[in-house]
């Protein structure tokens, strides 16, 4: 697994129904920057900001924000906003225990089908999505394509059996995004058992994904919420409040503002970074609001 060059990215999203705290400033941020590859001092930054309500919030600039780096205060250079293409990995969980009928409705399989189908509605045109199957094993069983029908082509005659390798089915996906064309990757987990039957660690898992720079999307249907969630916030993904929508993901992976910064810290020594994104009370006009801010936890330096 090739370590993250100095880029980072993590998300800001925007949401129709989210709150504008500068007038007339939505999407006047400014020109969108680049992913730079050859610069290896900067660092490309993405947040997410909600509400009480958890509506993502948008019209934030630079004055908005502090970055920290290792502790150390980092100066801002400029922040865009910006809707790319994406690379979506569909980690899709068939162990024994999604064969499972349901209260009231029928397998969980079944549910857990139409979760990967609402995902894949509303992509653009160069969007590319792979599918990562698991029970005992992992397995990447669709390739990278820009053609959703071959997702669900896939999913739509899969049994439920076997146990339940979902690190190493995280891992897979992970090292299948190399391969994405985009700079902005996430994995959507789709699961509801118990990790049991992985060659791979969580600790592993963790350091690919920081590596790789990928965020990690699950729903709320599943027993692993606490290992999930952890992955999410580490990545700057989000645990979606619903199995049957995926409403949140497209929002979240849409419109994101990038915030950039060249590091104070030039050392090429190839050591984890922490990083701290907080909110500028002198960057609001009014009384500071309530909100709540979600970034990736930090970067491998070149």
């Amino acid at each position: 697994m090739r370590n993250l060059r100095s880029t980072i990215l993590a998300v800001v999203c925007a949401d129709v129904l989210g709150i504008s705290l500068l007038a007339g400033q939505q999407r006047g941020v400014g020109p969108s920057i680049p992913t730079i590859r050859t610069d290896v001092d900067m660092v490309l930054v993405n947040v997410t900001v909600t509400d009480s309500r958890n509506r993502f919030v948008q019209g934030l600039t630079k004055n908005h924000f502090r970055v920290f780096e290792d502790r150390v205060e980092q100066d801002i250079l400029s922040i865009s906003i910006d809707d790319a293409p994406i690379s979506l990995g569909i980690i899709f969980d068939r162990s024994g225990s999604m064969g499972e009928t349901q209260k009231n409705s029928g397998p969980k399989i079944a549910d857990t089908r139409l979760s990967a189908y609402s995902c894949l509605k509303d992509g653009l045109r160069d969007d590319e999505y792979f599918l990562v199957e698991f029970s005992s094993t992992a397995q990447v069983t669709r390739d990278l394509t820009n053609d959703p029908t071959r997702i669900k082509e896939g999913i739509v005659f899969a049994g439920a059996g076997g146990r339940t390798a979902l690190w190493d089915a995280i891992y897979a996906g992970v090292a299948k995004m190399e391969q994405g064309s985009h700079n902005r990757k996430a994995l959507l987990v789709l699961s509801d058992g118990l990790e049991n039957n992985s060659r791979y660690t969580l600790g592993q898992v963790k350091k690919a994904l920081l590596e790789q720079d990928v965020r990690i999307y699950s729903t709320r249907s599943n027993a692993l919420i606490d290992p999930l969630n952890g992955l999410s916030e580490m990545t700057g993904g989000a645990i979606l409040r619903s199995n049957f929508t995926c409403e949140e993901l497209r929002t979240d992976l849409r419109t994101q503002y990038v915030i950039a910064y060249r590091s104070t810290n030039r050392n090429k020594d190839g050591q984890f970074r922490k990083i701290s994104v907080r909110l500028n009370p002198a960057g609001f006009p009014k009384a500071f609001p309530s909100l709540t801010v979600r970034a990736k936890e930090g970067y491998y330096a070149p």
